[in-house]
């Protein structure tokens, strides 16, 4: 599998993770769309990627109906990655 090893020169250009597929900029473009007021980008960038994802994921996934097509996309990757018990169960 020639993908599988990236060049060194690619270094912080891989990202991987289920973080930085919820902190992809369409996502938080449409989060800030959907946000209280009280969300600043300032608040929003100053939290950890992990907290960044958790608050994209409820907000555009658990508390938001119907999803986006950008949501859709993020739900196609998880499930060709055979995640649907872990996207069913959150």
């Amino acid at each position: 599998f020639a993908y599988a090893f990236l060049p060194p020169s690619h270094g912080a250009l891989c990202l991987w993770g289920i973080d930085e597929l919820l902190t992809y900029h369409y996502l938080v473009a449409e989060y800030f769309m959907t946000a209280s007021s009280e969300v600043s980008p300032e608040k929003f960038y100053a939290q950890s990627k992990q907290k960044q994802g958790d608050a994209i994921w409820k907000a555009l996934f658990l508390d938001r109906s119907p999803v986006s097509e950008a949501c859709r996309g993020v739900i196609t990757t998880l499930l060709a990655l055979g995640l649907e018990k872990e996207v069913m169960a959150r």
